[in-house]
């Protein structure tokens, strides 16, 4: 009878430990399961993402042989950059044209925006020290 339960024991302990293999690698598939479905969701993802950028290159190649700017916002973005260059083009020609009128005004003396130092002209021959 003390051999059956310790055969029974013995038998009952590997059932144990083969529940807890079996226990420990389905944990294992689930993981590897989950993370293959979220490469997935991702390879999806960016599948569409090319996909919508290679419709709009073929939109934008479409309207260049006709043409047009290659989108919307290519036109807009191109006249605001001219506009910008005309403006800065415009302010650097006022300001020449400003420095010219003050050299013009006084020749051979700019104006300084320096406070004038009280001590400044005060003659060297009055001793105060400087």
């Amino acid at each position: 009878a003390a051999e059956k339960r310790t055969w029974t024991l013995e038998i009952a302990k590997k059932i144990n430990e083969y529940q807890a293999q079996i226990r420990q690698i389905s944990r294992s598939m689930m993981a590897t399961v989950s993370e293959l479905s979220m490469y997935q969701a991702t390879a999806l993802k960016l599948e569409q993402e090319r996909k919508q950028q290679s419709d709009i290159y073929e939109e934008a190649m479409q309207r260049m042989a006709q043409g047009e700017p290659p989108t919307e916002d290519a036109e807009g973005e191109w006249v605001r950059m001219q506009l910008d260059r005309q403006r800065q083009r415009e302010l650097l020609i006022t300001r020449k044209k400003n420095i010219e009128a003050l050299m013009k005004a006084r020749p051979g003396v700019m104006e300084s925006k320096a406070e004038v130092r009280p001590n400044a002209y005060v003659p060297d021959d009055l001793g105060i020290p400087k």
